[in-house]
């Protein structure tokens, strides 16, 4: 749906749930929006003109300390003028992955989640990776962890035919990557 909140010209705060992963076409008015507080771990999607009439010049979006850098390198989100931390943090988790067999990530990722006590994949923030992947595994990884993770550390990783194909790493934010040291190729973006 469009146009939800379109003529709340007075709205001067917003709380976003940690449930919302979408806000659709010009949703809010926002000139007169001072503060948005978003609980969202993962940085909802926005279509164009979220914030119809623009994002307030002194607007700030409050944000868990620890998604600061990714609300600021997400695209709307950006457009905040101002972003802070000051939402507190969530409770984060370091990761090790066994993979034994080609194709079969998420499924050991589940079983080392289960088994470490994480119910959540948006908590990891550092993974290790041993074993042996393809592109299906790498795709998986890509697709459910790599706008979440800080830290990937596939160094001791087998990739099949020693290659990372087209687009398999896009859209990742980690500040730390360890790629496999079998690997001969990188595909493109």
């Amino acid at each position: 749906r469009f146009n939800w909140a379109e003529d709340c010209y007075n709205l001067k705060e917003l709380t976003l749930s940690k449930n919302v992963n979408s806000i659709g076409w010009r949703v809010f008015r926002g000139p007169n929006l001072k503060n948005v507080y978003c609980y969202a771990k993962l940085t909802p999607s926005w279509d164009n003109e979220a914030f119809y009439d623009g994002i307030n010049e002194n607007a700030v979006l409050h944000v868990y300390s620890n998604c600061v850098n990714r609300y600021k390198n997400a695209g709307g989100w950006n457009e905040f003028p101002t972003i802070v931390g000051d939402l507190g943090s969530y409770t984060t988790y370091e990761l090790a992955v066994n993979v034994t067999e080609m194709g079969t990530f998420s499924d050991a990722l589940a079983t080392a989640m289960t088994n470490a006590g994480i119910e959540d994949m948006v908590d990891i923030s550092k993974l290790k990776v041993t074993g042996s992947m393809n592109m299906d595994d790498l795709n998986y990884l890509r697709d459910n962890l790599g706008a979440t993770l800080d830290a990937l550390d596939l160094g001791a990783v087998t990739m099949q035919d020693n290659t990372f194909g087209d687009y398999a790493l896009s859209n990742c934010g980690f500040e730390e990557l360890t790629l496999p040291v079998n690997l001969e190729y990188l595909g493109g973006w």
